[in-house]
């Protein structure tokens, strides 16, 4: 499986406490969150993200329990791969000792501190929140084409070429955590590429959901209670109200395009009354923020936005959608799609 990397050798994991005890010392005896971060940060700088070794399909682990006096942790390890996985462990023979009295043969599997928590600030500021459900598998194909390592242009249609163009910002970053993580990412089969962008996808939309949910109820939450089904409640009503004022849609057909089922009792009436309650709740929302005229005036501007935009073709509805995800105008994106464009034709 091959030897251990040389710059491993030095990897230690920092005394787990020593960076709060640095910050207790700053803070006079008081912990301040502020100071906390910025000794962790300056820290992370400095150790940097670990590579994996090609070799072994590893990345550097670190004890699954902490002991912080017990040695260089790859003083004298050796790799394991797990059978029938693609895991490697790494086996170090003087491990802490045991009752008996000799050291015991000690596994590290836990990925360092350090790894981890640049791999969530990263995440957390590069992740791009996607709706894995909704990612054509033919898209992510052209996506993966246009980013395969290649001298040449890459010979895609004119529609693969836009459906993978506009996925780059959201998954680019999904890529590069794969291609880290697995060197051999870039020989896999297409199709198991796809498949892992796409879970890979759904995991990074979890972490990004409960780091959601953590700054949220550090903020404003309440013991005992889920702040996300009460959000989502809102933004549902919300919707509910857009889709029967703007779009006139029946409480059946909100119903389906909420999908909302009706109760029991309306079998009979053809009419959906829990979604009509969401869209009452959702409107007074609305009136409450924006008053009864203001979102009339609303309800029309938006449905003329509508028909002007559904009368495009959908290669300009693509254009569209993509300047507004990026904070563009739709002249800087146009000028930017031709300019990779033409760059990809000219193989550069």
């Amino acid at each position: 499986m091959g030897g251990l990397p040389e710059d491993w050798k030095n990897v230690r994991s920092d005394f787990r406490y020593g960076t709060w005890l640095e910050a207790l010392i700053e803070g006079k005896g008081r912990l301040e969150l502020t100071t906390l971060a910025d000794l962790w940060l300056k820290k992370l700088v400095y150790t940097g993200l670990r590579e994996t070794d090609p070799s072994s399909g590893s990345i550097p682990k670190e004890l699954s329990s902490y002991y912080p006096n017990s040695g260089s942790n790859y003083s004298d390890i050796r790799p394991a791969k797990l059978e029938g996985s693609r895991e490697v462990i790494w086996l170090r023979a003087d491990g802490r000792r045991t009752e008996r009295g000799f050291k015991s043969v000690t596994i590290l599997s836990t990925r360092l501190r350090t790894d981890t928590a640049i791999l969530a600030a990263l995440t957390a500021l590069e992740g791009n929140p996607t709706a894995p459900e909704r990612l054509e598998d033919s898209a992510i194909e052209a996506f993966l084409r246009l980013r395969q390592p290649t001298s040449g242009s890459v010979d895609v249609s004119e529609q693969e070429w836009m459906k993978g163009y506009l996925l780059m910002t959201k998954l680019d970053y999904v890529a590069a955590l794969l291609r880290h993580f697995r060197p051999e990412f870039d020989d896999l089969p297409r199709g198991d590429q796809v498949a892992l962008v796409r879970e890979a996808c759904k995991r990074v939309n979890t972490f990004l959901e409960a780091l959601q949910q953590l700054t949220a109820f550090l903020e404003y939450g309440s013991p005992g209670k889920d702040l996300r089904p009460a959000m989502e409640d809102v933004e549902r009503d919300i919707r509910a109200a857009e889709l029967q004022d703007i779009e006139g849609l029946s409480s059946v057909k909100l119903g389906q395009a909420l999908g909302v089922e009706a109760p029991a009792s309306d079998e009979f009436k053809r009419t959906n009354s829990r979604a009509l309650h969401m869209a009452k709740r959702g409107r007074h929302l609305l009136i409450d923020a924006f008053g009864n005229e203001g979102w009339q005036k609303l309800v029309e501007s938006k449905r003329a936005e509508r028909n002007h935009f559904l009368s495009l073709d959908a290669e300009e509805q693509s254009l569209i959608r993509f300047a507004e995800d990026e904070g563009m105008t739709i002249e800087e994106a146009r000028w930017l799609v031709e300019e990779v464009r033409s760059k990809s034709e000219n193989g550069d």
